[in-house]
């Protein structure tokens, strides 16, 4: 019994029957019968240029087979935000220390059992607080035309910082309205100034807060701005030279890099700690901000006028003691000691480079300006 007939096969002889009743229809021929290979391309619907290559094989006796099919691969997840990465490195490194096996399999299923595929927002609107430590948008609709609000705040040990609280207000999404001006400005007038000991700044790695004293060229600055900056730090060079020698005479001289909010810190008594790319685990905010959305959460829903959902916001902030401030810290203080100690186990039993890092700055143009 012949195999059934696929759909494409089936459509091919539905235009050779349509081919051959137009030819009766006319008396003869469409085309003339010496044009043979024009004549299969206008009953078949086809390209002239397919039925000669189809030719050419049968004369080369060249197997006719399928187009192969493209492979279909599952789409690379690349909009996780620090939060997830850092949650997905430490369910790594905690398998590691378990000794567990450590493939895809057990990795997903890890973080399954944890819910760490789950999605952040980095607003509080009316359906509930989520966000980043250092800095939240406030927003009470899910209209985009609406109105929101930008927010950053400190403390310690000893409850938020006064007067370090700063709200502007955004019509857009805080990534593209925050910059290093404001947060500059910010640092130094509303938190530095009214620090009353020396103290450690726990920053972690947003854009803004890596802002450089000095911007260093880099290989994909233009010649113009690689010569510039060696003439500013008197470095010979010559007009002749390609862009590429230009550049391994930066790269021999470049200064450390220099991050305008550690200047700024160390002329108030006061240093900067940068945390790691995606360890924002290490910073007590972290557990400060959920405690204050869980209290805003608690109505979530509910009609607010613009000031009464301020007015929640910083009500939401009042419920946060001293206490919440000394066991947010203390936690990740022990957070810390046992990444430290799980970190000389690894040096111990030999395991280097569990994580490679696909966004480690190297010579693009990727530090604030």
């Amino acid at each position: 019994m012949p195999k059934p007939l696929n759909s494409q096969s089936q459509k091919q002889i539905a235009s050779l029957i349509n081919y051959f009743e137009r030819e009766r229809d006319n008396g003869g021929p469409l085309l003339p019968i010496t044009c043979v290979r024009e004549r299969v391309a206008d009953a078949l619907r086809v390209s002239t240029g397919t039925v000669s290559k189809i030719s050419q094989k049968v004369k080369n006796n060249i197997t006719l087979d399928s187009p192969k099919k493209k492979r279909s691969y599952a789409k690379r997840v690349t909009n996780q935000n620090n939060l997830d990465i850092g949650s997905i490195r430490n369910t790594i490194y905690e398998l590691y220390e378990k000794r567990k096996p450590v493939n895809l399999e057990t990795i997903f299923k890890e973080l399954r059992n944890r819910q760490l595929f789950e999605g952040y927002e980095t607003c509080i609107s009316q359906n509930g607080a989520l966000g980043h430590p250092w800095q939240d948008s406030i927003k009470k609709t899910t209209k985009t035309d609406e109105q929101r609000y930008i927010i950053l705040h400190a403390g310690n040990r000893n409850g938020f910082i006064p007067g370090a609280e700063f709200v502007f207000s955004s019509n857009g999404d805080y990534h593209g309205e925050m910059d290093q001006n404001i947060f500059l400005d910010w640092f130094e007038n509303q938190l530095l100034k009214n620090l009353e000991e020396p103290s450690v700044i726990i920053m972690d790695y947003a854009p803004y807060h890596s802002t450089l004293v000095e911007k260093i060229p880099t290989s994909e600055s233009t010649k113009t701005v690689l010569k510039e900056w060696l003439t500013k730090h008197e470095l010979s060079f010559e007009d002749t030279m390609l862009k590429s020698e230009l550049f391994q005479i930066v790269a021999r001289n470049k200064p450390e890099k220099r991050y305008a909010v550690d200047q700024m810190a160390e002329q108030y008594g006061h240093r900067v700690l940068h945390l790691p790319p995606y360890h924002r685990i290490f910073n007590p905010n972290e557990l400060i901000w959920g405690v204050a959305k869980n209290y805003y959460n608690w109505d979530a829903g509910q009609e607010y006028t613009m000031k009464s959902y301020l007015d929640k916001w910083k009500e939401s902030l009042s419920t946060i003691t001293p206490l919440h401030w000394m066991n947010a810290i203390k936690y990740t203080e022990e957070e810390i000691d046992k990444w430290w100690n799980r970190e000389q186990a690894f040096d111990r039993l030999g395991i280097h480079n569990l994580i490679a890092d696909t966004n480690t700055d190297s010579d693009s143009e990727s530090e604030s300006d």
